[in-house]
């Protein structure tokens, strides 16, 4: 016969399944989707966001392992081009170790759509960098906070300055997105951020989210795959003029630049042999990523001569200056 139930202390699996329901969220869970519920949501997203983070980083997969999953800045908050949730995951290659964001629960050789992956240093910087120079942007951010008296306008710029420099510093940057991001989403051609407005001013007169957006490339240097940001240009990306080739060899380019510049201490061949790239071809990229301003806005826009292309620049021997290339690559007027 049925008798009174409780009483008894919750163990560790009953919790965590309490603290993992996501009808608390307002939601209904079924077949492994989540779908928004009729009833009322109980639990903030911000809070059940740190409550799913600090359950990854200490589950029992991770013991023992030095809560490899802490670095996962975007946990809960990153969705794929389909609308999925992507997850933290990370490969061993030797001594290196690679982090990923991948699309959650999907095997990426039966999706479909297919699964998506990630860099995650890569995406994560994309972000800092974006809220960082979005903070950075007294205006911008004072006319997100919707506030017009000079003393509100100092208090909400000080309070930017203060979280961009944060930002900036690696102790205190996951705490700090974590509290300003409310989500992360990508597409094929940029990363949108939406950004709470609230969180970095509680007084603000306007506290709806603003989206940021960093349009990106996604490139493959040999085996190693990459994210980088391209100019705001790069929003003509439909553009049926631009030459796609030439555009993803830019941002190869520019990624390359990149990595050269994070060491400066090395030498070219040094870096090439540290990210398995071949020497001669890195080379190369190194000196097309500093082709002339100009030049790369015109390729990003689709507005590039037909003579110019990728293959074209691979070959050029480039002169140093900009007005030596133009002379090279460009008809003459």
């Amino acid at each position: 016969s049925a008798g009174p139930r409780g009483g008894i202390a919750i163990q560790r699996g009953a919790l965590f399944h309490l603290l993992k329901n996501r009808i608390y969220r307002g939601e209904i869970v079924h077949k492994g989707t989540a779908y928004p519920g009729e009833h009322p949501a109980i639990v903030p997203k911000l809070l059940w966001d740190e409550v799913q983070a600090r359950l990854t980083n200490n589950g029992p997969d991770t013991r023992g392992q030095s809560h490899r999953q802490s670095e996962a800045m975007l946990i809960g908050i990153l969705y794929d081009g389909h609308g999925r949730r992507m997850t933290p995951s990370q490969t061993n290659k030797g001594a290196k170790r690679y982090r990923y964001y991948a699309t959650l629960g999907l095997d990426p050789a039966k999706a479909e759509p297919p699964a998506w992956r990630v860099p995650a240093h890569d995406l994560e910087r994309i972000v800092v960098q974006r809220l960082t120079a979005f903070l950075g942007h007294a205006s911008a951010v004072t006319d997100a906070a919707g506030v017009e008296t000079p003393a509100d306008i100092e208090r909400v710029a000080g309070e930017a300055r203060r979280l961009a420099s944060l930002l900036e510093g690696a102790g205190d940057r996951l705490r700090i997105t974590r509290l300003l991001v409310e989500r992360v989403a990508l597409s094929a051609t940029a990363v949108t951020i939406t950004v709470r407005i609230a969180a970095i001013d509680a007084g603000a007169v306007s506290a709806e989210n603003i989206t940021l957006t960093a349009p990106i490339a996604r490139i493959r240097m040999y085996k190693e795959s990459r994210l980088v940001v391209l100019s705001p240009a790069s929003r003509a990306a439909a553009n049926p003029d631009r030459d796609e080739r030439l555009v993803q060899l830019l941002a190869e380019a520019i990624a390359a630049r990149d990595l050269l510049q994070a060491s400066p201490a090395l030498s070219i061949k040094d870096i090439a042999e540290r990210h398995s790239l071949c020497r001669k071809r890195f080379a190369q990229l190194i000196r097309i990523s500093w082709l002339a301003p100009d030049i790369i806005r015109d390729a990003l826009d689709g507005r590039q001569p037909a003579s110019l292309d990728a293959t074209r620049v691979i070959k050029a021997d480039l002169p140093a200056t900009w007005a030596a290339q133009r002379a090279m690559l460009l008809p003459a007027a």
